[in-house]
């Protein structure tokens, strides 16, 4: 059985398709589902308090 290579995005199509949904990213063109637990939450959790410090500053 041959298996056949996942259909790459270009950017165009991945925002046209899943820019308002925020589980999917982008990476070297092949669509990825994150998880919205564990790593992905500590690390989008770190990023807001730092915007948030900057912005109040």
């Amino acid at each position: 059985m041959v298996e056949s290579a996942p259909k790459l995005l270009t950017v165009d199509e991945f925002i046209t398709g899943y820019g308002d949904r925020d589980q999917y990213e982008l990476i070297d063109g092949e669509l990825i589902k994150m998880e919205t637990t564990g790593p992905h939450e500590q690390v989008s959790a770190l990023i807001g308090r730092k915007l948030n410090v900057e912005i109040d500053r």
